[in-house]
């Protein structure tokens, strides 16, 4: 690969000035887009920014700064289609200038610009490396190559490498890249066309090239055909062309159009309406343009000289000009004027046994002073009947000589029933409902249920489960259905398995055996949360009831106890020492597992039956109010005490004890 490092750098320069420049953003003066460089890519650091003074730019408001990134890379990749037909000839130089600089630093940091050649496929042809540069103050570089063929993209490559210090003071500015102005591919400029005579092959199409190389003998084809070295082509007929223009490598298409000289053209195609049916319509053409010797048809009809058709029913037709051998269409439609026409029929339907039927037609069109029959019998001037039975007529409406029917049909206003919304009872109790929708009768409709008194609601409350009639009667009319209100019963406990809670322990079970009800059941002990499963656990000694709930929200109770097993004792000390020392100070009850026995009542007698202590209803577990070996304040004598106490054990037994206790002093 040649390439051409030009040292006249101010002759270079003013030649890349005068092209365009193919770097988008060179200057880095564009506003930063989310603190990136626009138009470029970082490849290697992420702190690449547009930095504005110290130094200043060589031209403009900004420049390229790396950050404090030790080696970074930024890079943008140049489209090079417009050039290459040159490029593929081997022809096409590309020159590129820019400004570099170094801040003064030992040692400075380094500036290198890489410029790499890439196919379409973004394969490397090949790589220019300009560099490394660590100059103190803005410096000029300046290079030109000759691009390798199918080149079809260039990469514009900044390369900064920090040397010493902190940050990569290493600069670039004023970057360009251009090419020689002969090398773009040359465009169509545009094309003229002679237009064709009506059905004649005599058009003229003619080629201009906008500014471009011509490489080779250029060549031009229409439509495929084969190339021809003149940008004319002759002896067209009307129609779009695909113009082809050949250049070396280079194929360029644009669509052209050869028109028609002076065809037949419809200013106004105006028509008449028929009158009711009758072939008294017209329609009269009028030419826009055309030799003056046209001719023309309707329809499939042999064609006349004069643009005017008489005698026309109301329809659509197609209209045809013929003048040479142009051929120019349209389409029309003949009306019929004021046709009377019935839009709608609104229909009261008659009552049960009573020719109270209405017919009202809505009728539009025609000349307003219409006529009115029913059956054939005498016009009326007014489009309403009343008084009909249920059953079929025939309406007629009457405008001159022009008559419309329709038939039309007068119901009953029988009774129907439309739907029952019922509601099942539930939970083996009378809380069904039937509730009846009825259609037709006037209005003043009343309901019975199995033969009762009628009611003017059509709900029924308070049902038990079974089979209803429902009668509704409204006048002369009268219609019966049955209804079925379901009967869903509460669920039922059939057994309840228990096991015994430890003493002191919360180890007891219960299963229950459930049947009936609706849906899925839950289940609940003492009102707490329901729970799908039967069996309860962890369950401690005493009562519990148990509720159980079905879909229908029907519920159930049972009470149930859960005793207990094992020897769930009270200790009672025979000796206490009542003297102070926090030692067996108190004559006090122990309950065994600490279960919270109800001590009913205890008492404390000495030997001649007198009361030395009592008190009731307190909880074993206290830890203070029991005997200190006091009597209302006097401290007792040592010996022998009788105490007396009840309680209420785990299984709701009051149990009492009897004994003696010693206080010794």
């Amino acid at each position: 690969m040649k390439i051409q490092i030009v040292i006249l750098f101010l002759s270079l320069s003013t030649l890349v000035s005068a092209q365009e420049n193919l770097i988008k953003n060179p200057g880095c003066e564009l506003p930063l887009v989310n603190g990136k460089i626009p138009n470029w890519v970082e490849v290697v650091g992420n702190e690449w920014t547009k930095r504005t003074t110290d130094p200043r730019p060589k031209e403009g408001q900004g420049y390229f700064f790396a950050g404090n990134t030790a080696d970074a890379e930024l890079n943008q990749t140049i489209a090079l289609d417009d050039y290459s037909c040159s490029i593929d000839l081997g022809n096409q130089r590309f020159f590129f200038i820019g400004s570099v600089m170094s801040t003064a630093k030992n040692p400075p940091d380094q500036t290198t610009i890489n410029i790499d050649v890439l196919d379409a496929g973004d394969v490397v042809l090949g790589s220019y490396k300009l560099g490394p540069y660590n100059y103190a103050t803005w410096t000029p570089v300046t290079y030109s190559f000759i691009a390798p063929v199918k080149t079809r993209k260039i990469k514009i490559r900044l390369r900064s490498t920090r040397q010493s210090g902190t940050t990569n003071d290493a600069y670039f500015d004023d970057l360009a890249l251009a090419a020689t102005p002969e090398g773009k591919n040359f465009t169509i400029a545009s094309t003229t066309a002679l237009p064709a005579s009506c059905g004649r092959t005599d058009g003229v199409l003619s080629v201009s090239i906008a500014a471009g190389p011509q490489i080779a003998s250029r060549q031009y084809s229409i439509d495929g055909q084969i190339f021809q070295p003149s940008p004319t082509f002759i002896n067209l007929a009307s129609k779009n062309y695909t113009v082809t223009v050949k250049d070396g490598g280079c194929v360029q298409s644009q669509t052209a159009t050869v028109g028609t000289k002076n065809p037949p053209k419809l200013d106004r195609v105006n028509s008449a309406s028929a009158s009711c049916g009758r072939a008294d319509g017209a329609i009269s053409l009028t030419l826009a343009s055309g030799s003056g010797a046209s001719q023309y048809a309707l329809n499939s009809q042999p064609f006349q000289i004069t643009p005017v058709f008489f005698n026309l029913v109301g329809g659509k037709y197609k209209v045809t000009v013929k003048d040479g051998d142009c051929i120019v269409s349209d389409s029309i439609t003949v009306g019929n004027k004021s046709l009377p026409r019935i839009d709608d029929v609104k229909i009261t339907d008659a009552s049960c046994n009573q020719p109270d039927g209405t017919v009202t037609l809505v009728v539009t069109g025609g000349s307003g002073a219409g006529q009115y029959s029913l059956n054939g019998q005498t016009y009326q001037l007014t489009p309403v009947f009343i008084n009909l039975a249920s059953g079929d007529y025939k309406a007629t409406v009457k405008d001159g000589a022009c008559l419309v029917d329709r038939s039309v049909k007068v119901g009953l206003k029988k009774l129907t029933f439309n739907t029952f919304q019922i509601k099942d009872a539930t939970c083996n109790q009378a809380n069904g409902s039937i509730t009846a929708s009825v259609q037709g009768g006037n209005g003043t409709k009343t309901y019975s249920l199995n033969g009762k008194a009628s009611q003017s609601s059509p709900a029924f409350q308070n049902l038990a489960g079974g089979n209803y009639t429902i009668t509704v009667t409204d006048g002369g009319c009268t219609a019966s259905q049955t209804a079925t209100v379901g009967a869903k019963s509460a669920p039922t406990i059939d057994g309840m398995q228990t096991s015994e809670s430890t003493c002191g322990q919360q180890d007891g079970t219960l299963i229950l055996t459930v049947s009936g009800g609706s849906g899925n059941r839950q289940y609940s002990l003492n009102g707490q949360t329901y729970q799908s499963s039967t069996t309860f656990q962890n369950l401690a000694v005493g009562s519990y009831t148990v509720t159980v709930r079905d879909a229908a929200n029907c519920t159930v109770k049972r009470e149930v106890s859960i005793s207990a097993s094992g020897d769930c004792y009270v200790f009672v000390p025979d000796a206490f020492t009542p003297n102070r020392d926090g030692v067996n100070d108190f004559f006090q009850l122990v309950s065994g597992y600490k279960i919270n026995y109800t001590i009913r009542n205890l008492a404390i007698y000495n030997r001649w039956g007198e009361v030395m202590f009592s008190r009731e209803n307190f909880s074993i577990l206290e830890k203070d109010g029991w005997w200190d070996g006091t009597s209302q304040g006097v401290v007792a004598d040592a010996g022998a005490y009788t105490y007396y106490f009840e309680y209420v054990d785990i299984n709701n037994v009051t149990i009492s004890r009897r004994g003696v206790v010693t206080l010794l002093r």
